[in-house]
């Protein structure tokens, strides 16, 4: 695994710390300056909150995904797709997500909604005792009762076995594998749902949870889990197919399971847990970083990834903020370093 830009995590009620230690380039020591932050503030819907826990969700059935259009979420299950509104009321469900179809479905993985349609990678996995294996994509109504299926077809033969899907840019499907191939996202016409061959991943990610994609940031959020269900990570993908990380890393007691990252914000669920966590990413510019340099939000230390004397990057879990308003960001470069940075504000604010 490799890592191409710095990140720092504030994990929700885990805190991680990473970072190599050692001064930047041998220079001798000198205080990091922060110059900027971007995005500088991000906007969520109050109501994904629950009023117990600042920036998780209320307790929610989905133990396959989840995605959002900012103002209605939707959750994934195995055999069953629910939108619920910005409060986790619920709306639509469709209990039969496989019915219409000729081949033999059991499994819904973690889709995602654009443009008033639910996409969702569909699998009867040999994995899971599906003989014979099959994989389709099936795309709903995100509009109507029922969640009803508009249209679908079997990708059997793909070599992607349909864990994750994303909606990216020149309307490009892109399907992740949790067994079959790790090396590769198949692609397909969102309209035409034909497929446009396949992106070849820099490194390896096995065991793919979800996929989701941000057109801010122009990359791919990717969760995947150990074998052990002991650990879950967050990747990021650019368009050319590079893997940067893991870049977030939460010691869990279940499957790390699909995410969203369609609102510019990543919500990503744990089984069993069954509740939606919420992060902000941030990129954060200045001079003088080192290795060992760490992110600080309101002066505690956040998990930090090294990319170079000039850019660091932050995911903000939002349990961490305690509540909407604004935060002091600083950067710390510890012993022997020089001492923390001024300070520049970050804001989380509630979405209309």
């Amino acid at each position: 695994m490799i890592s191409k830009s710095a990140c720092v995590f504030i994990l929700a009620y885990v805190p991680l710390l990473t970072g190599c230690g050692g001064s930047n380039d041998g220079a001798a020591p000198s205080a990091p300056r922060l110059s900027s932050l971007s995005p500088s503030s991000i906007a969520i819907n109050a109501g994904f909150f629950s009023p117990q826990d600042f920036g998780v969700s209320q307790k929610i059935a989905a133990n396959q995904g989840y995605a959002t259009d900012g103002t209605h979420n939707f959750l994934f299950s195995t055999e069953k797709i629910v939108e619920t509104d910005s409060q986790w009321r619920v709306i639509y469900t469709n209990s039969a997500p496989f019915s219409g179809m000729n081949i033999k479905l059991a499994h819904v993985g973690d889709g995602e909604v654009s443009g008033g349609k639910i996409y969702a990678p569909l699998a009867c996995p040999t994995q899971e005792g599906c003989s014979p294996e099959a994989v389709a994509i099936g795309v709903y109504s995100a509009d109507a009762a029922g969640l009803p299926l508009e249209q679908w077809v079997d990708i059997t033969s793909s070599g992607c076995d349909g864990s994750g899907i994303a909606v990216g840019p020149n309307n490009t499907l892109y399907v992740s594998s949790f067994f079959v191939n790790p090396n590769v996202l198949c692609l397909y016409d969102a309209t035409t749902l034909e497929s446009k061959g396949t992106l070849t991943l820099s490194t390896p990610i096995p065991r793919v949870q979800g996929i989701s994609f941000d057109a801010a940031s122009r990359r791919f959020a990717v969760s995947a889990d150990n074998a052990a269900r002991t650990i879950g990570y967050i990747y990021f993908v650019s368009l050319d197919g590079e893997v940067v990380g893991p870049a977030y890393t939460v010691p869990q007691t279940g499957e790390l399971e699909g995410l969203d990252f369609t609102q510019g914000y990543i919500g990503y669920v744990i089984q069993p847990f069954d509740y939606v966590y919420f992060l902000y990413s941030i990129e954060v510019t200045g001079s003088d970083f080192d290795q060992a340099s760490q992110v600080e939000v309101d002066g505690a230390a956040q998990q930090t990834t090294y990319e170079n004397g000039e850019l660091l990057e932050t995911i903000v879990p939002a349990s961490s903020l305690h509540e909407f308003g604004q935060v002091q960001v600083t950067v710390l470069n510890p012993a022997p370093g020089s001492g923390t940075s001024s300070a520049l504000p970050f804001t989380a604010t509630q979405s209309d």
